[in-house]
């Protein structure tokens, strides 16, 4: 059933054409059909005229279609539906909680409006967590949002004895977070694991304690109530059904504090600019 057109060395002498252009018919199906199939006539050799209202096109332009449609085209909507499709085996979606434990790197800088030195107090500790949250999937997409509280504190001070000297200190406590989560379905070896992204607000409860290198400063500055942007990078894996461990990088960068040295220096203000850094390592659970 296959097609004929003259050959183009010759006006005599057929060249075979496919009865049907498999690969575009394949593809594109009923598309394809009238524009590659009802119109087998253009890839004719421009040497032949079939008639006055046909059009004279190469015969290589068949080879050309061929070779686009299966080097360019079908490796995009192949890897498009490959990404849509749901991935039976890995379930994300519905609600989850869990317990962390989180090792923190906290730094608070210092300044002195009197012209004491600046300096910096860096406190680390690890805090244990609890967190909640919701997941819809779609395809090898998950997105959701969570909440989570850190019951522990961190603490760290410093002693500066350049110039007129200065000392310091932090205590942060009762961190709360909120935030949206947007991950990918994927594996670690054979087991099933989200990789996700974390962005959100984080709010802490803060101690800043400042003064002389000489005097007692425990009882000297404020406290404050500071948010901040946090953003984090993480995986959850299978250990089965339910079960699943994280591993999470997170960094924070909370609003500068400003307060002054009360009771003893009142006039002396004292603001602070904290950041955070954790590692944090939890198992959950989905319900």
């Amino acid at each position: 059933d296959a097609r004929t057109c003259p050959s183009p060395k010759s006006k005599a002498g057929p060249i075979s054409l496919p009865a049907k252009p498999a690969v575009l018919f394949k593809v594109f199906g009923s598309f394809a059909r009238p524009v590659a199939w009802k119109q087998h006539k253009i890839f004719c050799h421009p040497a032949v005229l079939r008639d006055d209202h046909q059009r004279r096109i190469p015969h290589s332009v068949y080879f050309t279609l061929e070779y686009v449609v299966k080097h360019l085209i079908a490796p995009i909507v192949l890897s498009v539906a490959s990404f849509s499709t749901p991935l039976a085996a890995q379930d994300w979606s519905g609600p989850y909680a869990g317990i962390s434990l989180s090792s923190t790197n906290l730094t608070s800088e210092h300044e002195f409006s009197n012209g004491a030195p600046t300096d910096t107090a860096k406190a680390s500790g690890t805090v244990p967590g609890l967190f909640l949250g919701y997941n819809l999937q779609r395809g090898k997409l998950v997105f959701g949002a969570e909440v989570e509280l850190q019951a522990g504190s961190v603490s760290g001070s410093f002693d500066n004895f350049s110039g007129i000297g200065s000392s310091g200190s932090v205590k942060a406590e009762n961190q709360r977070s909120i935030r949206a989560i947007l991950g990918f379905a994927g594996k670690v070896g054979t087991a099933d694991t989200l990789f996700y992204g974390a962005l959100g607000a984080t709010a802490a409860d803060f101690e800043f304690r400042g003064g002389p290198t000489w005097f007692d400063t425990s009882d000297t500055g404020y406290d404050k109530s500071l948010t901040g942007t946090s953003f984090g990078l993480g995986m959850d894996t299978r250990l089965d059904e339910k079960i699943t461990l994280r591993a999470e990088y997170r960094q924070t960068n909370f609003e500068e504090a400003d307060g002054n040295l009360s009771p003893n220096y009142s006039g002396v203000d004292m603001p602070a600019k904290v950041s955070q850094s954790q590692f944090t390592l939890g198992l959950r659970m989905d319900f």
